[in-house]
């Protein structure tokens, strides 16, 4: 309510000071002259309240203004901090997401090389036990062929001795064949039918020897064989263990 009053008094004194020229002061009193100084004074000192309460009001505004701009100020780092937190959070996000996909690929490869492991072993273990059974069989083979070549070195002993047998049987019919021959016109008929029955009696057992001798050699023939077999049997049990190896 003062200010106000001030405000209304100071212009009533500038309206005053405006209506009183310069060159009408001789005119008037020195009462009167002394009222104008007075009022003049009044007047300053009002214009320098005034000035004094503008120049706080600008102050405080001032006061205002810089602590707003510092709010300000200090709000746009705030908020720039608040963006790059956000988006480190969204860098940290996607890293995440990125190593959760990464470990769930590598538990799928871990499990992958698990069960391919599994099958690995249990193919080894069927080929060891293939490769068992082929050493078992390799060994009764190996007995087999043991025993036939004993029989074979039997058997071509009795070969010769057959075909030595054979042999001297020939020469016997062929000397009773001459002798026949030679002594047909003299010999009784007796005599006849009894080196007929002898000479049956030689070609059956030239005939048996022949067929022991054939025996003997198809028996040859067949441990022939049976040697041919127990090669490529080994050529391919070789090739079967390489192949586990290469496996392996």
């Amino acid at each position: 309510m003062q200010r106000f009053l001030s405000v209304i008094r100071l212009h009533l004194t500038s309206w005053l000071s405006n209506f009183f020229f310069l060159h009408q002061y001789n005119i008037y009193s020195r009462f009167t002259l002394l009222l104008l100084c007075r009022w003049k004074d009044a007047d300053i000192k009002e214009w320098q309240s005034a000035c004094n309460l503008l120049l706080e009001v600008c102050n405080k505004m001032g006061t205002e203004l810089s602590s707003r701009t510092s709010k300000l100020l200090d709000a746009g780092p705030v908020l720039g901090e608040e963006q790059k937190i956000a988006e480190w959070k969204q860098k940290c996000l996607v890293l995440e997401q990125d190593f959760l996909s990464r470990e769930e690929t590598q538990t799928l490869e871990i499990e992958k090389l698990k069960s391919e492991n599994i099958w690995l072993q249990n193919r080894l273990a069927e080929k060891l036990q293939q490769t068992r059974h082929q050493n078992d069989v390799i060994e009764g083979l190996k007995r087999d062929l043991i025993e036939s070549v004993q029989q074979t070195e039997i058997s071509e002993g009795r070969r010769l001795c057959y075909e030595h047998k054979i042999k001297m049987l020939e020469e016997q019919i062929d000397r009773l064949a001459m002798s026949q021959t030679r002594e047909n016109m003299f010999e009784t008929q007796a005599e006849t039918s009894f080196k007929q029955q002898k000479m049956a009696d030689t070609h059956f057992t030239l005939s048996f020897w022949k067929n022991q001798v054939n025996k003997e050699i198809l028996c040859s023939k067949d441990v022939d064989k049976f040697h041919l077999d127990l090669q490529c049997y080994g050529q391919s049990r070789q090739k079967t263990q390489k192949i586990i190896q290469v496996q392996e």
